[in-house]
């Protein structure tokens, strides 16, 4: 798939919400115009931005593997940057790190991350007992949003380690879901 960055997704209106919503569901969408119906495939991750989270539907924020806040940094922060976005603005001390990458992702399309047998009992006991377990309030989370999100959470670690998903891999991602749920602004309480 592709990788489809959208800035201020909250101005984005209802309808391409709902566009972006199916096409991150059914990994494809469908445009029609009068008689003409023209099926797209869109396998895509996304990353996107807003200011006002509350302008979003919520099917659509359950989609995101990782949402989270940016909080306003404060002056005295900003100050302390302006060295090192001058610097990065004059193109000093800029590491070429595309060969690396270029290399990595050439690789990763080959990758035969997976789940090993002998591992899954373990990996489903782990997700078991959060669901069961957890303090956070998990109700009205859809699957998609928790448990598919643990799975590909895990499987995006064991992909950076070029190994086999492991139950240390899917409790990192619960750790960091749980983590993500009790700090998210939109959690429903």
């Amino acid at each position: 798939g592709s990788v489809l960055l959208l800035d201020e997704l909250d101005k984005m209106s209802v309808k391409d919400q709902n566009g972006l919503l199916q096409a991150m569901e059914e990994g494809g969408y469908v445009i029609t115009k009068g008689k003409n119906r023209q099926a797209f495939k869109a396998e895509i991750r996304v990353i996107a931005t807003c200011n006002n989270l509350n302008r979003i539907q919520r099917p659509l924020i359950d989609r995101f593997d990782f949402p989270f806040q940016v909080q306003r940094v404060s002056r005295l922060q900003r100050s302390e940057y302006v060295s090192d976005i001058i610097d990065s603005f004059m193109g000093k001390n800029v590491n070429d790190y595309s060969q690396v990458v270029k290399a990595y992702l050439d690789w990763a399309k080959t990758a035969k991350t997976r789940i090993d047998p002998d591992d899954e009992p373990g990996i489903k006991k782990a997700i078991r007992d959060y669901i069961l377990n957890s303090d956070t309030n998990i109700e009205g989370i859809s699957y998609r949003s928790l448990e598919f999100s643990i799975l590909r959470i895990a499987y995006a670690l064991a992909l950076l380690e070029r190994s086999k998903i492991t139950e240390s891999h899917i409790k990192f991602a619960i750790d960091l879901k749980d983590n993500i749920l009790k700090n998210f602004v939109g959690n429903p309480e």
